[in-house]
């Protein structure tokens, strides 16, 4: 998959085995803001069950995925809608998350163009690399 250059906002882009996200060169690849846009996940042992397990690219038991190319991929730390006199409540998709993957391959400079809010993280559990 092919990002070209420009400002793309979007919500979990799953990325399945056999696939490669490429960000070309003034590419920026941004996590919406809208918790709505985010794959729900279930809860386990390495997912908190309170929602903040979504992810913007998320592969799971995947083989030979990877993320490549010159481009920025950049995260949110968004506040959740809330209800008039609650308290904001943090909105925290993970950049970046793989889980149980085997054969995964970041290169390029997308590894040094990995941003992130106050809220963001990235995760890679039970996963092997692959070749660069």
């Amino acid at each position: 998959m092919r990002i070209p250059p420009g400002h793309f906002i979007t919500g979990t882009l799953r990325l399945k085995s056999g696939v490669a996200l490429w960000l070309d060169h003034g590419a920026v690849l941004a996590g919406s803001s809208n918790p709505r846009d985010y794959e729900p996940r279930t809860p386990t042992d390495r997912l908190p069950p309170d929602g903040w397990a979504c992810a913007l690219i998320l592969a799971e038991d995947a083989r030979q995925v990877a993320l490549l190319g010159p481009g920025t991929i950049t995260g949110a730390g968004f506040e959740r809608p809330r209800a008039q006199g609650q308290a904001r409540e943090p909105f925290r998709p993970r950049l970046i998350s793989f889980e149980r993957c085997q054969g995964c391959v970041s290169r390029d400079s997308c590894c040094a163009t990995l941003t992130a809010g106050r809220y963001t993280s990235t995760i890679a559990t039970s996963s092997t690399p692959g070749r660069s």
